[in-house]
């Protein structure tokens, strides 16, 4: 999982200290002793230098989308997600916000 977050990151930029998104992915996966082989991949692949592989494990195109909503009482609710199908993760935000 923290590789997709960290190709979620570089879409913004590959460089580290010009993204700080993507460091703070780096050090997530640093503190979580991810191999540098696949950040220096993940990071490849989102900023687009390096094609992504197309196999059974692969879930599409991740987006980082952002939902707003009113809970009980009028207080505003920020829902960052991320997603491969933005119908799919509206539809079940609005679910459970009405529901809660």
């Amino acid at each position: 999982m923290l590789s997709k977050i960290i190709q979620i990151a570089a879409k913004k930029g590959a460089n580290p200290k010009m993204n700080p998104s993507l460091e703070l992915a780096l050090q997530k996966a640093r503190y979580m002793s991810v191999p540098r082989d696949i950040i220096d991949r993940a990071i490849l692949k989102g900023s687009g230098q390096l094609e992504g592989d197309h196999g059974p494990a692969q879930s599409g195109n991740m987006e980082e989308i952002f939902y707003e909503g009113y809970g009980p009482g009028g207080v505003a609710i920020l829902v960052k997600t991320l997603t491969s199908n933005t119908n799919r993760t509206a539809s079940s935000i609005k679910t459970i916000m009405g529901k809660h």
